[in-house]
Order: structure tokens, then C-alpha cells, then sequence
């Protein structure tokens, strides 16, 4: 088994419904003979240390490989909340983490930039807010960031806080899994080259108009001693 959607990258908008989904991941056992009643749990917290923010669905079944919610209002607006499956019989599986945000569609920037192990996977705590908390959050100014810069992060990889005590155990239980290990280094980004590359790239200009400017100047110094 395994999640699907949300997927790294994902937002959702608060009182907006979504269709949480999973499918076969092509290894034994199937869906049907392990994951035939399952809790989908939203989360948030470090890999190690899980916190269940509410309980989506319950006896949700494997083999329907969808679910319907409406994303609560939550706190901070920031790319750091995963769901967990659990199945009756002790199997886990995780989707990557994704943001919530609200109406005006800004992210925050993730409170923690790395887990404790130190994996550049950033977290954080969040927290569901009433609907009074949230007029509130929104009418006030907020150190928040447009979605587009938001690092799609991953999901975690260890036990639920439940679980926290023996994160080993859990791993072995999912190592069939495609999502026993949700944790993996979010995409990298192509699309602006670091510092240190446009430095490189503006010396070699410097550089090149630089030897172009000497052999003008060799060129000219020439055709002034034939004319001479």
C-alpha cells in the first residue's frame, strides 16, 4: 500500500474537500490482505516525535483507494503536515508532508529547517484553530511566503508518537512498503543556479572581454607600424 495524494508540493485550502488517495504498490501483501480496514490520522511534528492533530476517517477500507475530506483550519499556514495510515492489524504507511494554508493562499516558512538527526527535511508543530482563531490569523499581518518559494518536503519516516519509543520496529513493519520510508530529500530545484555559480559565470565574462580587449589593442599597435 501506498498514499498517493497529497503528494510533496501539495496545498490545500482550508474548507476546501479533497480526495486523499493510495494505491497497490505492487509488492506482497495486497491491499486487500493487509490494509482492509485502516485510520487515516492528520499529523504534523518531527519524524521522530509525531503529533496527531485529529483523526480523519475511520474503517476506512483498502480497497475503495480514496477518501473524501474537507481540510481544516490549521496554524501556521506552512508545508508541514502529513497524514499516517494505520491498519487493523499494525501496518503503517505515511504520505509526504504538504501545506494547509487559508484563503489567501500564503505559506509560512517552516519553523525548523532540518530534523534532529540532522536531515535538511524541514517541520514543524502545528495545531487545528477554531473559526474565530482563524478570522483573527487572517486580518493579521503574518510572516508568510508566497506557495511558489515553499521547499516541497518530504514526510516522515519513523513511528507515530504513539510509536516514538520503538521507531525501529515500525520501520521493519513497512519495509515492503513504498512509503515506509517517507523521509526522503525533497526535490531539487532547477530553476535558479546558487551563488557561487553566477559568480563563476560573471568572472568568465570579466575574463573573456577582457582577452577581447588585448587583442584589439595588439591588432591596432600593428597596423600602426605599417602605416608608419
Amino acid at each position: 500500500m501506498s498514499p498517493s495524494y497529497p503528494e510533496p508540493g501539495s496545498v490545500w485550502t482550508a474548507g476546501k474537500e479533497y480526495e486523499i488517495t493510495w494505491e497497490e504498490d505492487n509488492t506482497e501483501p495486497t491491499i486487500n490482505a493487509t490494509w482492509k480496514n485502516f485510520r487515516i490520522d492528520l499529523m504534523s511534528g518531527e519524524d521522530l516525535d509525531q503529533q496527531k492533530l485529529t483523526t480523519i476517517a475511520e474503517n476506512v477500507k483498502g480497497n475503495a483507494l480514496k477518501h473524501k475530506y474537507t481540510a481544516p483550519e490549521v496554524a501556521p499556514h506552512a508545508p508541514i503536515y502529513f497524514l499516517m495510515f494505520t491498519s487493523d492489524n499494525g501496518e503503517y504507511a505515511w504520505s509526504s508532508r504538504f501545506a494547509i494554508v487559508g484563503q489567501d493562499g500564503k505559506q509560512e516558512v517552516p519553523e525548523n529547517s532540518a530534523q534532529p538527526s540532522g536531515e535538511k527535511i524541514p517541520w514543524g508543530v502545528g495545531k487545528l484553530v477554531s473559526g474565530d482563531d482563524a478570522a483573527a490569523m487572517a486580518s493579521s499581518p503574518s510572516a508568510s511566503a508566497d506557495a511558489g518559494k515553499s521547499n516541497p518536503s518530504a514526510s516522515p519516516s519513523a513511528s507515530a508518537a504513539s510509536m516514538a519509543s520503538k521507531p525501529a520496529s515500525a520501520s521493519q513493519s513497512n519495509a515492503r512498503s513504498a512509503s515506509a520510508s517517507p523521509s526522503s530529500p525533497a526535490t531539487a530545484h532547477k530553476g535558479n543556479a546558487k551563488p557561487e555559480e553566477k559568480k563563476l559565470t560573471a568572472d568568465a565574462t570579466i575574463q573573456s572581454v577582457g582577452s577581447f580587449t588585448m587583442v584589439g589593442a595588439l591588432v591596432s599597435s600593428i597596423v600602426a607600424l605599417f602605416l608608419l
